[in-house]
């Protein structure tokens, strides 16, 4: 799969590119799927997709850069709200869960939002 931002062929299943950080799917904006860069209709609800020349650049520079940094805030965070420090538990929960989501990390996504419920 050719990355769209940098042109860089990438291996099948990828989601990030390997050089750049880009994204290398595009989310339908109706029903959430995933469609690969250059598709015109979405694979899940037949919507049309927004053409895009070049996706936007990422919040983040790629996601093995920052996967730590997310872990951490997610470690603190359950370590916070086990000592009952709920304020600092809900600042690092938080900050994990932003930093999930922008990097499209689902599996850890749901696990931080699981402690935050818990945190109440």
């Amino acid at each position: 799969m050719r990355c769209p931002r940098c042109q860089h062929e990438n291996r099948e299943g990828r989601r990030f590119c390997a050089k750049c950080g880009a994204t290398l799917t595009m989310t339908c904006a109706s029903c959430g799927f995933s469609n690969e860069p250059g598709e015109n209709f979405c694979g899940g609800c037949g919507q049309a997709l927004q053409a895009a020349a070049t996706p936007p650049a990422p919040k983040f520079a790629a996601p093995q850069a920052y996967t730590p940094m997310a872990h951490c805030h997610l470690g603190l965070g359950r370590l916070y709200r086990r000592t009952g420090k709920g304020q600092e538990a809900q600042e690092h929960l938080v900050t994990a869960i932003a930093m999930y989501r922008e990097m499209d990390m689902r599996f850890w996504l749901e696990k931080a939002e699981a402690e935050l419920r818990e945190l109440g």
